[in-house]
């Protein structure tokens, strides 16, 4: 680099985006520099003489993006992450903040948190698999809470208390390859799965600040709900985000993730688990539903309870007039009530 740079270096910055074009400022120096340039992907460099996967793996532990694992130094549990790619992760078993270098993990803040990480993320982190004829590794999983979005933007933008009541929930999986980078798998709530990039070329937007030729979907607010294994960034639980999703073709999303810091744009394209599965040699989906299956039968207790209510509503109708009417109302009713659901029950 064409300065000194120590680990207490600080400085302030402004960062510019415009589709694919960046603008950054930085305040560190008087008068302050301005650094001006593209994004470009990985394989836009065009690379050369550039290592094979296979002598990668032969110089694992030596080289960027190879693959450590150790014992949580708080609670001894296993914990993975990538040379040279993270500097931070999370023990998915205690919740614990460690530091990662030179192959050791330092533990920087203790978590007494237990977490069954089986429950809460269907893809193990640690996991290999093979995604797109690509080989990609489990970095981190994080569980957000869905919030509604009026809410959570007042909250972060306005300075307004509001009470954030989860809505909802979704798991992103962070995945790495040497040769690809990063790439996210998303599993919703609802059993649905995509896979999402984080886009260098940003939208280009209209007088509304949305992107053009783009229809919005939906808002909604995130909060980290747990973190685990590594990232490039420091995330914590608690953690808040505004999402806006648009749509882009039939089955894809633009999605403007806003943070109190930052603005980033993501695209992502629907998946299904079966490929997710086949990928990382998860078991099958059960099904949810099938033919033979019926709704819960009625108690005979809440029989008693509505035959009663029958039975009051017409009783004074029966006094007073002595109708023959309502008498077959109260009988019809019962039987009624008392044979739902029964055929369904002796069926089983």
């Amino acid at each position: 680099m064409p300065f000194k740079l120590t680990e207490d270096t600080t400085s302030k910055v402004i960062d510019w985006r415009c589709s694919g074009l960046f603008l950054t400022i930085d305040y560190g120096d008087d008068p302050p520099e301005i650094y001006y340039g593209s994004m470009v992907g990985l394989n836009e460099l065009k690379l050369q003489n550039t290592r094979t996967d296979d002598q990668i793996r032969e110089t694992a532990g030596r080289l960027k993006g190879s693959h450590h694992s150790e014992n949580c130094p708080n609670c001894g549990s296993s914990v993975h992450w990538l040379s040279g790619v993270t500097d931070f992760l999370i023990c998915p078993s205690c919740g614990s903040q460690l530091e990662v270098g030179k192959e050791k993990a330092r533990l920087i803040t203790a978590n007494a948190m237990r977490v069954e990480q089986d429950k809460l993320f269907t893809l193990p982190i640690g996991t290999q698999g093979r995604l797109n004829d690509n080989d990609y590794f489990v970095m981190g999983a994080v569980r957000y809470s869905e919030l509604d979005p009026d809410a959570t933007y007042e909250y972060m933008f306005e300075g307004k208390r509001r009470i954030l009541t989860p809505v909802g929930w979704w798991v992103e999986y962070l995945l790495y390859n040497p040769q690809k980078g990063f790439l996210w798998l998303v599993e919703s709530s609802d059993g649905e799965w995509s896979q999402s990039e984080t886009q260098n070329n940003w939208p280009r937007l209209n007088s509304a600040r949305k992107p053009q030729g783009c229809d919005e979907l939906y808002s909604y607010g995130g909060k980290v709900e747990v973190a685990a294994g590594a990232f490039y960034w420091h995330i914590r639980s608690g953690d808040l985000a505004y999402y806006t999703d648009y749509q882009v073709g039939s089955n894809s999303k633009l999605c403007a993730e806003l943070t109190e810091h930052e603005l980033a744009w993501s695209k992502s394209t629907r998946t299904t688990y079966g490929k997710v599965a086949g990928a990382f040699g998860l078991q099958a989906e059960a099904p949810r539903y099938t033919a033979k299956m019926n709704a819960d039968g009625v108690d005979n207790q809440l029989r008693f309870v509505m035959i009663a209510i029958l039975v009051v509503v017409n009783l004074p109708a029966l006094l007073t007039d002595g109708n023959s009417a309502s008498l077959a109302v109260i009988f019809i009713g019962t039987w009624l009530l008392w044979t739902m659901g029964k055929e369904d029950e002796d069926e089983d």
